[in-house]
């Protein structure tokens, strides 16, 4: 997996509460738009920047595609389970 940039866990849920209305009520709410400064990711990309030369899609584009995929995920597992 690739990554670049700094989130951390309360901007996820803000963006996909924001992003998934449909299951907005189904995503941890925590602290809406409390930042996370001691325990967030970061993630230094520039050496895979310049060597390969990737440019990366923006965090709330990776998450509109993300969270409705695990949603589905959810709901055919939960299909397949026997009652």
């Amino acid at each position: 997996m690739l990554a670049q940039g700094v989130y951390c866990n309360q901007e996820l849920a803000d963006l996909s509460r924001r992003l998934s209305a449909k299951h907005h009520d189904r995503i941890p709410l925590g602290q809406p738009g409390l930042r996370e400064s001691q325990r967030h990711f970061a993630v230094d990309a520039s050496e895979t920047e310049h060597v390969l030369g990737i440019s990366w899609r923006r965090l709330e584009d990776c998450l509109a595609d993300l969270v409705p995929q695990l949603f589905e995920f959810e709901r055919s597992q939960a299909r397949a389970s026997p009652p």
